[in-house]
């Protein structure tokens, strides 16, 4: 599934981006069924996908919190792709959030 946003900056020395998307699925008895989402540049969905980030799915199911930290190295702008990997009996997408990563602070040397 490709999926893009229209609020992430694309312009030079664009900021860093937090990517949340909730996912509530099972695998199939004995397997370990996964997901992974990474990014292509808009207009490129062919090309190869970059940033790529695989998870598993626990057995018994459940609620599964995709959180990625997005740092666009090129003046185009992304579009996600998720993809659905063998081994999951059920997945169910419910949406998909960016927002600007929560500060952190430097307390500097002790």
């Amino acid at each position: 599934m490709y999926f893009s946003f229209s609020q992430v900056d694309a312009g030079l020395d664009p900021p860093p981006i937090l990517l949340t998307i909730p996912l509530d699925g099972t695998s199939y008895p004995g397997a370990r069924g996964h997901v992974s989402v990474g990014y292509v540049e808009l207009g490129n969905e062919q090309g190869p996908i970059s940033g790529q980030v695989r998870v598993g799915f626990p057995d018994l199911g459940g609620m599964l919190w995709l959180d990625v930290l997005y740092a666009p190295l090129s003046e185009i702008q992304p579009e996600f792709v998720l993809n659905i990997e063998a081994g999951l009996a059920q997945v169910r997408f419910t949406s998909a959030t960016i927002a600007l990563p929560p500060p952190v602070f430097d307390p500097g040397p002790a």
